[in-house]
């Protein structure tokens, strides 16, 4: 489950009128509290690397326990859905290979 919004009359459009600010919201499966201690750090890490891997930048995140909150900076060039599904795919199942007992 996400949420997808974009901020088109924030404060970051009228700053930098050609960047894609969207803010990205990811729950668990019936929104388990499940992150906590190095489950926390591994997501953190995990995000942080994939979004460097597409050139997209973090401007701010929140790892809660039960959500993950992302206001990214996404080139003109990449769509939000499709950077979406390389996220949720690819940090899914990074997540399972280092904790196969959240399944």
């Amino acid at each position: 489950y996400y949420t997808i919004k974009r901020c088109p009359f924030s404060i970051f459009s009228q700053i930098f009128p050609k960047q894609s600010y969207t803010i990205i919201v990811f729950a668990p499966k019936f929104r388990r509290k499940v992150a906590y201690g190095k489950l926390k750090e591994d997501i953190r890490h995990i995000l942080t690397m994939l979004c460097k891997r597409k050139g997209v930048n973090i401007v701010e995140g929140e790892v809660c326990p039960d959500q993950v909150h992302l206001l990214v900076e996404i080139p003109p060039k990449m769509s939000v859905s499709y950077f979406v599904g390389y996220l949720k795919g690819k940090s899914t199942l990074m997540i399972f290979e280092r904790h196969a007992n959240l399944k």
